[in-house]
Formats: structure tokens, sequence, C-alpha cells
């Protein structure tokens, strides 16, 4: 559900999972009242930047695809 949805961006890895710079989908969400990321690889790599503006404007997040600070590599903020 999109209430659930706190942020979307482009980050290099997740879990131990590392792949170039930008090329993973991270998306950021809420349940019981923990952060979670749950990360997601395209076969269109090139579509990613689009889903990531697409998800924020529905939460209303800022705009940033490359927040490197913001990584949790799978661990709640």
């Amino acid at each position: 559900p999109v209430a659930q949805l706190r942020e979307a961006r482009l980050d290099k890895g997740i879990a131990g999972k590392v792949l170039t710079e930008g090329g993973l989908l991270v998306v950021t969400w809420e349940h019981g009242g923990k952060l979670l990321d749950s990360g997601f690889r395209s076969d269109q790599a090139a579509e990613q930047t689009e889903w990531v503006e697409a998800l924020n404007d529905m939460v209303g997040s800022p705009d940033d695809t490359n927040d490197k600070n913001s990584t949790t590599e799978g661990t709640a903020r």
C-alpha cells in the first residue's frame, strides 16, 4: 500500500549484494513500526530512474536518486 512507502532511490547494494553504482532500485517501506528496504533490479536499467521519480512522487519524498548516505544495507533505520 502507498501509505507504507517511504522513499525510493538508486543504490549499488543491499544485504551483501553489490552491483554497479545505481544498478539497484531500493524501496523503503514501513511494516510494524520498522523501516525496511527492498531491492529490485530491472531488466530495463534505463527505466529505474523513472521508477524512483514515480514512487517518490507518490509518497511526496524529495527527488534524490543518488543519496549514498541513506543506504541501510537491509537494516532498519
